[in-house]
């Protein structure tokens, strides 16, 4: 396989990830933002501007939904604990029928969202789609572009899919974040008033915390989100970088068909298959390079997920044990 592709640099960490400074690095991506915002604008005042707002809107409103869901299981895992703890059949028995009910519930909540929000996120890609093709085809701009120098990276491709990822991309993430911030707001009251309060001595001082577990949470959200973006921002350029070679390659091998008779005719198969499998090493390492990535974020997000499971009751635990709460 090694002598198909030729000699391949090793990968290293500097070839995996950004040099960019930190403070340069804060900089750009506030300015990445900035360009977003204004290159999205357009499309909420435009053609079906009331059906998107209204689809915009829908989805607001099933996410706040989804948030009552989850405080909802939240109260009832309360109630079904403190009925097993005091052996309450009747109790029990209630909360089987309340989870079948938060069952419909949050089936019907997330699917609806998921389809809504599928809608927008094809309406928005569409429409740039349209404005992008406008501009790329006006005034032979798609011919022009192939005369001047530099690599554009195939703007067929870029529109096709470059498109559909940032629709989508955008849509999702915006989302989750609307979720996370109302399920974290909603969440603090829960755990402040579990957590009372805790009387630390510090140098002969008593000190009074209240809603201590409020604090260890946002540190310890704090500390998982710092982590992940910095085992994660590899994977940003590695995925920019597999896009661009996949499509270059795409685009090479569909060039081949179509110029094919001219290939035969010059008898040019060794020189087109040498440039084949020279846009084939650059996907590997592509492929290589995201791999990397991928490694960094999994070894991360494991380790992150085993330490969520207890964590929660290593926190409590004390305040249960001396009776102050219950399960």
């Amino acid at each position: 396989m090694d002598q198909a592709f030729g000699e391949l640099e090793p990968m290293t960490q500097d070839t995996a990830a950004d040099s960019t400074p930190p403070g340069r690095g804060i900089r750009n991506h506030c300015g990445f933002l900035w360009r977003f915002v204004l290159f999205a604008l357009p499309f909420w005042s435009a053609e079906h501007k009331w059906v998107n707002r209204g689809r915009l809107a829908l989805v607001a409103a099933l996410t706040v939904a989804q948030v009552a869901v989850q405080v909802g299981l939240n109260s009832w895992s309360a109630r079904l604990y403190n009925a097993l703890e005091a052996r309450q059949l009747e109790t029990f028995l209630e909360q089987i029928v309340t989870f079948a009910l938060l069952l419909l519930a949050s089936l019907a909540v997330f699917s609806l969202s998921l389809y809504v929000r599928r809608r927008l996120q094809f309406a928005w890609r569409v429409w740039l789609t349209k404005t992008t093709l406008s501009v790329w085809m006006a005034e032979g701009r798609h011919y022009q572009l192939g005369l001047i120098a530099g690599d554009h990276d195939n703007p067929d491709g870029r529109i096709a899919e470059d498109i559909r990822v940032t629709t989508e991309s955008a849509c999702d993430l915006g989302q989750s974040l609307f979720y996370c911030i109302l399920l974290f707001g909603t969440f603090v009251s829960v755990l402040w008033t579990l957590s009372g309060v805790v009387h630390v001595g510090i140098g002969g001082m008593v000190i009074a915390i209240p809603g201590f577990m409020v604090f260890i949470a946002l540190a310890y959200s704090a500390t998982g989100t710092s982590m992940a973006l910095w085992a994660g921002l590899p994977l940003v350029g590695a995925s920019n970088l597999r896009q661009t070679v996949e499509a270059n390659f795409r685009f090479g091998l569909a060039r081949a068909r179509e110029y094919s008779e001219s290939i035969a005719l010059i008898r040019g198969d060794t020189d087109e298959r040498t440039h084949l499998q020279e846009l084939l090493r650059g996907v590997r390492r592509g492929w290589e390079r995201q791999t990397y990535g991928l490694v960094r974020i999994i070894v991360f997000t494991t380790a992150y997920s085993v330490l969520a499971a207890p964590f929660p009751l290593l926190v409590a635990a004390p305040r249960y044990i001396m009776g102050l709460i219950t399960l």
